[in-house]
This record gives structure tokens, C-alpha cells and sequence, in this order.
């Protein structure tokens, strides 16, 4: 049977971004430098394992058996000795539904099948939004998604394809008004709460999505009070407090309140600022997202939108987190006031500046995946301010690469009852280690993201600033 030729196109460009994206993890591999691949899977798997046993996962120590014996040398090496238990699941216990599932598989197997899940769902969002945006080009949407999705999300093996997926699902179902996709897929976002939680939000402006917000909302709570009552209860007055501590001090993540963190400023006013900062992008996002939607008669940007904006403003934003930016972002290049500065924008946030530096192949990924994007969709105007970006990244690689030692401090916790206590003296060590390496690094990835927030505004608020091309999206 022939295809039609859109879906013909359709297959061939997801097994096109999945073939690179295979290749560039591939590459990593083969470099034998970076030696954490697909750890955080461990986590989630040891910590159903645990509770298929019967056992708290949150507590210290639950794991550590686990963590000691599970891997696939030499890409998720064993623990040393010395070293604690990894970081316990800082995830509410619903979301070990699909790692339950996995947990009764043997490890290598387990880890194949979430691996390709997540490579397979980047390849689909990446073809849902070449189809949804037609005047970005592909090629562009294509690296922005494998540069920004690989060197942290994936080669960790974290949940960046299944929720890219999910955040850009969100706005494909609202834009076809089908409210029980649209819930399935608020579910699925809820993979990494502190993204879907601003989606949410910005769905509520909609009949659609009030609806499809009760119905996720709805079965999130019935699966955490009947399945995981008692766990539920323990996240959210003991684990989740202590996982927000030591988030705010991880020295390589991308949240606004993460540096006066690392420059060694007391907690008590980081903690109250993010929750400040968080709420008021949650708020702008939301504003600015039924503006946008309204004015380009585009209702895709309603949840794309206020994702990335309370995403940009989280209290903890991980490099792979940073991903689910890019609807909102390669939206703004279709329909935003300037899509010269968009771009750039996309390139800053695609680009993982912070992990980067720690690896010395960073400098070459970067020149790669730029000529590429510059080629296809870039003007010559951006060359020069994403030039300096690279050489400044060079130069920082190569002040900072001595710290890479460094990354691993070996700390013995002392007596705790959570995990995530045992997990904050090696977060502390590390921070202080490091910390101020990744600094320079990390205020490439805040210009990008302040420049897209600016953007933002300007298209929710400037007179004639949003742009309405013609058969810009496919129905």
C-alpha cells in the first residue's frame, strides 16, 4: 500500500531526527569521556524495585543495593564505595506507574525500551511541529530538538522525549478541539509537574481546557490517594521540601535563582524569591499565552506558551528541561515580533551551555549543530553574535575544564532519614567544586531565555508585532 505523501514525508523525517539522534548519543558513547550515561534511569527503576518489594523508596539507604548492582558497563557504572546512594526519586510516587511496569524486566532490556521511547517520541514531536509550523524549516526544527535533547536529556536518560512529546501534543489536541487527547495528554506532562503545572494553567482560559485540566487533574489524585496513599503523603511533607534545598544549589542547573545558590547566598530568601519568581511567570505566562493565542488566532500557543514561560521561570530548571521551550520558542519564529531574534533565542536555549563545558568535545557539538542550523534558517546578521557565543564557550571550556575532577566529589552522608538528605552533602561538595565554572556558562542559557520572555511580552502586548502568515498551520 503507497502512503500518502504527507505521511510519507512524515516517516521519513522522524526516522531521520531518531537516525541522528541514535548517532549522536553513539558518538558520545564512543568518546568514553562522559561516564553518567542513562543514569538517571537507575533511579526510578531501582526505586520501583523497591517498592514492588514492599519498601519505601524515599528512605535512605532503600536503594543503594540496587544502585550498586544494576548497570551496563561501562555506560551506567557501579557506585564507589564511598560514594552515597544516588539522588532518590525527587518524583511523586504516580510516576512510578511506568517504572513498575519496567521494573519486573531485566535492566539492559528496561533501559533499551525507555531509551527508544524517548529517541522515538523526540522524532514524532519534532515531524508534529514541522507539520504545525511550515514556514520554520525543518532542518532547523530538527537540530533545535537533537542539539537540546540529547547531551543532557537523553544520553541521562530522562524524560525529555516522552514529555517534549506530551507538551507539544498538548497543543496539536487544542488547536483540533479533542479535549480527551488533550487530558491524555496533561497526564503525561505531569511526568515533570513543574511543567505541566503552568500548561495547566493556561488551559484553564479555555472551556477545552478546563475540562481536559478536571479530568487529568481527576486521575492524578485518584491513582496517588488509592495506589499511593501513604507515599503520596510522604512526598509532598518530607521529600519534596528537601528535594526543593538541594535543587536550589545544584551548580549545573539553568534556574534564575540558581547563582546567588552557588554564590554561597543564604536559602531562606532564594527559596522565598523562586516561589515569587515562579508564580509571576506561571501568571505572565498565562496572560501572555491567551494574548498570543487570541491575537494570531493560533490556540497551539496557549499551552506552548505558558509551558515555557513558567518553565523559564521554575525554582529548578535541568538542562533537559529546557527542551520543552522549543513549541513556544519555534512558534515564535512563525508568528513573533522578530524572527531574527527568535532564532537566536532558539539557538541559546537549544544549545546546552552548561553541560558543554564540562566535556571537551563541547566546543566541536556546538560548531556542528550551529553551521548546520545557520545554513538552513539563520541570516547572516545572527552569525556574529552566535560566533562570539561559541567562542565564548571555547574559551570557558578550556578555563574551566580542570574542574571536571572535580565532578565526583566523594562524601559520606552522615545520619539522615530521606534520601534526599543523604543526597545534599554531595550536592554541596559539588556546587562548591564547581560551581562557579558552570557560572559564565549558565548566563548564556539565562540571555536566551530573558530574550524569549522579552519576545514574549512583545508579542502578547506590542501594538502589530504578531504575524498571522498564511496556511500557517495544518488542520
Amino acid at each position: 500500500m503507497t502512503l500518502p505523501a504527507e505521511r510519507r514525508a512524515s516517516v521519513w523525517y522522524a526516522s531521520i531526527v531518531a537516525a541522528v539522534i541514535v548517532v549522536v548519543i553513539g558518538a558520545q558513547l564512543a568518546a568514553g569521556e562522559y561516564t553518567q550515561f542513562f543514569v538517571d534511569f537507575k533511579v526510578p527503576y531501582c526505586a520501583a524495585q523497591v517498592m514492588l518489594h514492599g519498601s519505601d523508596p524515599y528512605r535512605f539507604g532503600s536503594l543503594t543495593v540496587c544502585e550498586h548492582t544494576v548497570a551496563v558497563p561501562p555506560y551506567v557504572p557501579p557506585l564507589r564505595a564511598s560514594d552515597p546512594t544516588l539522588e532518590p526519586p525527587p518524583i511523586p510516587p504516580y510516576e512510578m506507574l511506568p517504572f513498575l511496569a519496567l521494573a519486573q524486566l531485566p535492566f539492559a532490556i528496561a533501559l533499551a525500551l525507555w531509551m527508544g521511547a524517548n529517541i522515538g517520541c523526540c522524532a514524532v514531536a519534532a515531524d508534529l511541529l514541522r507539520r504545525a509550523l511550515p514556514t520554520v524549516p525543518p532542518v532547523f526544527i530538527g537540530v533545535a530538538i537533537v542539539v537540546s535533547a540529547v547531551p543532557v536529556g537523553l544520553d541521562l536518560a530522562q524524560f525529555t522525549g516522552i514529555v517534549l512529546l506530551a507538551v507539544t501534543g498538548l497543543g496539536i489536541a487544542l488547536r483540533d478541539r479533542k479535549p480527551a487527547a488533550l487530558a491524555w495528554w496533561l497526564v503525561v506532562a505531569a511526568l515533570q509537574p513543574h511543567v505541566a503545572l503552568p500548561a495547566a494553567v493556561a488551559l484553564l482560559a479555555r472551556h477545552a481546557g478546563r475540562v481536559a485540566v478536571l479530568r487529568a487533574g481527576a486521575a492524578i489524585a485518584l491513582v496517588s490517594a488509592v495506589l499511593f496513599g501513604a507515599l503520596t503523603v510522604e512526598f509532598v511533607t518530607r521529600v519534596l521540601p528537601g528535594t526543593a534545598v538541594v535543587n536550589l544549589i545544584d551548580a549545573v542547573q539553568v534556574s534564575f535563582v540558581s547563582a546567588p545558590a552557588s554564590l554561597g547566598v543564604p536559602l531562606g530568601p532564594i527559596l522565598l524569591a523562586s516561589r515569587v519568581i515562579y508564580i509571576g511567570a506561571i501568571v505572565f505566562g498565562a496572560v501572555a499565552a491567551v494574548r498570543i493565542a487570541g491575537r494570531s488566532g493560533r490556540p497551539e500557543a496557549l499551552p506552548w506558551i505558558g509551558t515555557a514561560i513558567g518553565t523559564l521561570g521554575a525554582p529548578y530548571l535541568h538542562l533537559q528541561q529546557v527542551t520543552l521551550v522549543l513549541p513556544a520558542a519555534l512558534l515564535l519564529i512563525e508568528i513573533g515580533p522578530s524572527r531574527r531574534w527568535t532564532q537566536l533565542a532558539v539557538y541559546g536555549l537549544a544549545m546546552p551551555w552548561a553541560a558543554l563545558v564540562m566535556q571537551s568535545w563541547g566546543p566541536w557539538f556546538a560548531l556542528g549543530s550551529g553551521v548546520a542550523a545557520w545554513r538552513q534558517a539563520t541570516p547572516r546578521g545572527l552569525l556574529a553574535p552566535a560566533g562570539t557565543a561559541l567562542l565564548l564557550l571555547a574559551i570557558l571550556t578550556a578555563a574551566a575544564y580542570g574542574f571536571t575532577v572535580l565532578r565526583q566529589p566523594e562524601v559520606l552522608p552522615g545520619p539522615v532519614a530521606t534520601g534526599a538528605d543523604a543526597w545534599a552533602p554531595f550536592i554541596v561538595a559539588q556546587a562548591h567544586a564547581f560551581g562557579l565554572a558552570t557560572l559564565p556558562a549558565r548566563l548564556l542559557t539565562w540571555a536566551a531565555g530573558l530574550l524569549l520572555i522579552v519576545l514574549t511580552g512583545l508579542a502578547a502586548f506590542a501594538p502589530a508585532t504578531v504575524r498571522r502568515p498564511a496556511g500557517a498551520a495544518v488542520r
